[in-house]
């Protein structure tokens, strides 16, 4: 793994997009043998997604404080803001394939990948959903997709304080300018209440 020894946002993005897109044609394709993916090779993911993350994370903060310390020094413009911002985005992508390699572990292998997305995944998400306000439409669509995928497929539906409290997240931004102008944050919005509401106890 070069790409991620190395922390290459292009390499590491490309390793978890294949690595997704693998998953997925191996859920649609293979429907004799289920268990293409042993309980070790799915923890050993682990790191990948950890590592990944953390990437991210490292990424942005340099990044925003690139733009602060700029500021401070008026050394830079709105349009070089926007670029900065462009760039920033980009680095969003890489947790997008996180994102869309998680879901595709819990949808596959529902509990067996249970542990190794909620040690390695949860924590980012949770605090990107903490951060909506900062985020772009699509940060915000992959912290909803991610928890929604979750939730449905594997025991975290067993937490209930956990589930409430993202119920309530959810109803949060549901209010917020950002879902009124985005018909992908409602119906994601709306699909995550039904999740919830199915693994919420009824009395």
């Amino acid at each position: 793994m070069t790409g991620l020894n190395k922390m290459d946002k292009k390499s590491v993005k490309l390793y978890v997009k294949m690595l997704a897109e693998s998953l997925k044609a191996l859920n649609e394709t293979n429907e004799v043998q289920r268990d293409f993916l042993s309980d070790q090779q799915i923890q050993e993911l682990g790191p990948v997604i950890k590592r990944t993350l953390d990437l991210v994370t490292a990424l942005r903060m340099a990044t925003k404080k690139v733009i602060e310390n700029k500021k401070k020094n008026h050394e830079i413009d709105e349009e070089d803001i926007e670029k900065v911002k462009q760039d920033l985005a980009k680095v969003s992508d890489v947790a997008c394939q996180v994102m869309e390699l998680t879901g595709q572990l819990v949808e596959i292998f529902k509990n067996r990948a249970f542990e190794v997305v909620k040690n390695n995944a949860q924590a980012f998400f949770a605090n990107q959903l903490q951060q909506s306000a900062e985020l772009t439409e699509d940060e915000l669509l992959d912290a909803l997709c991610f928890f929604c995928d979750y939730v449905e497929n594997t025991d975290i539906k067993k937490d209930h304080k956990m589930i409430n409290e993202l119920a309530k997240k959810f109803l949060e931004i549901c209010q917020t300018e950002a879902a009124e102008n985005s018909d992908f944050v409602q119906q994601t919005i709306a699909y995550g209440f039904g999740v919830f509401a199915l693994n919420l106890p009824k009395s």
